[in-house]
């Protein structure tokens, strides 16, 4: 979501996603320098996690002088996959390894060409295949990954995929925890 506040010096602004789960807002306020015509800039940070930081965002605000246009941005706060959902993957990827004689790696390729897809691109007269990394899906779409590996082996393979809340998960963590 983007605000446009026509209150003061113009501002650049950026929203990060902090490792707490909150978010950095970063204000940049460029100001002209008295001598040679030049750009200074400033930033005003904010972490946002509850209604007091809000609060705080809302006061520092409504202080910012008057007459110049400020940009900012808010943007909901989104993970990476997180490790144990890397891990529950690299489990999943040697059972299935071990079941079907492929390598730990090659399944990797394949599901993540099958369920993340591929773009295609020809230079100096090679086709270039890019497959998407897992490294940069966020929890959500990680989430759905694994969901979609998990019907695939049960339907297609049928392999049912122990799940971390599954009773026997423990025997199979152990059984295949040195693989990965």
């Amino acid at each position: 979501m983007k605000f446009l506040f026509p209150i003061g010096p113009l501002i650049d602004s950026r929203c990060d996603s902090r490792k707490d789960g909150s978010l950095l807002l970063l204000f940049i306020v460029y100001h002209p320098l008295l001598s040679g015509g030049g750009l200074k800039s400033s930033k005003m940070k904010f972490k946002i996690r509850n209604k007091e930081d809000r609060e705080a965002v809302k006061e520092y605000i409504d202080k910012l002088p008057e007459g110049k246009t400020y940009n900012a941005e808010i943007v909901r706060k989104t993970t990476k996959r997180s490790l144990d959902q890397n891990n529950l993957y690299w489990l999943w990827l040697s059972y299935l390894a071990k079941e079907l004689g492929y390598t730990q790696e090659e399944l990797h390729s394949v599901f993540a060409l099958k369920f993340l897809g591929a773009s295609h691109r020809v230079i100096y007269e090679e086709t270039i295949v890019n497959i998407p990394s897992t490294k940069k899906l966020t929890t959500e779409q990680f989430s759905a990954y694994l969901e979609q590996i998990y019907i695939f082996a049960v339907t297609e393979l049928d392999i049912q995929l122990p799940q971390p809340q599954d009773r026997y998960f423990e025997q199979f963590y152990e059984q295949y925890k040195n693989i990965i």
